[in-house]
């Protein structure tokens, strides 16, 4: 959970729930974003896991793990499509900073 707060804050006021930006946010590229793409999506992913391995059931755990990252990596990419169009500086981005939902 650690990660994804860290990614809620670095994003500060241009935290959305959907995958389009806000109308004016700044690109983040700063904090968790300096490190991954998809902070938030990383540390829910690990949260969701974690949580299940905590029950002590490692294969639903591996289920939830690869079903969570399929989810948000999906949402990832969706999020980025959205982000290539509005930041003409994202594609720079990208070649530096890796997507990782794990």
């Amino acid at each position: 959970l650690a990660i994804a707060l860290w990614g809620v804050r670095s994003l500060g006021r241009s935290l959305t729930p959907g995958t389009e930006p806000l109308p004016g946010a700044p690109l983040v590229t700063t904090g968790a974003y300096a490190h991954v793409r998809h902070p938030i999506y990383t540390g829910i992913v690990l949260a969701l896991a974690g949580y299940t391995v905590a029950w002590s059931n490692w294969i639903l755990a591996l289920i939830v793990l690869l079903a969570s990252r399929a989810y948000f990596n999906g949402k990832a990419k969706a999020e980025e499509r959205w982000l290539v169009q509005r930041y003409p500086t994202y594609a720079a981005y990208i070649r530096q900073v890796p997507r990782r939902v794990l």
